[in-house]
Formats: structure tokens, sequence, C-alpha cells
């Protein structure tokens, strides 16, 4: 209710539109909100590259492959 996503995606959104701050960026929020906040950065702006880092310890070390790769 009191707008703390929108404001968030504002803010990456105008780094990378303005500023060519594309990330990476991390925001941290309560595994209750995750589904949601991925939601509406897909929704609002699409061109951020979203990955939600959750899981058991094996899951995440298979998420970080590639990290260091450029795009």
């Amino acid at each position: 209710g009191l707008g703390k996503t929108i404001q968030t995606i504002s803010l990456l959104a105008y780094l990378a539109a303005h500023r060519g701050i594309w990330g990476p960026h991390l925001v941290v929020v309560p595994t209750s909100c995750l589904v949601n906040w991925e939601t509406e950065f897909k929704r609002f702006c699409p061109a951020l590259k979203i990955l939600p880092y959750y899981g058991s310890a094996p899951a995440r070390k298979q998420l970080r492959q590639g990290w260091t790769k450029p795009g």
C-alpha cells in the first residue's frame, strides 16, 4: 500500500534509461512477496533482466553459473 515496489522499479528504470547503469542490482524482499515483485518488474520494466535468487544451496549455486560472463 505504500508504493515501495513501484518506487524501486522507477529508480532502477531511471538508472538504466538516463544514467546507463543497468546493474547488477540486488533487491531484497520477503519470500512471500517474491512472485509479486517479479511480476511487477516484468510488467512495468520488461527491459530489465530479473533473476529471483531463491532456493536450496545447490539450486542457488546453479543460478550463479555464468554470472561473471557478460550478458
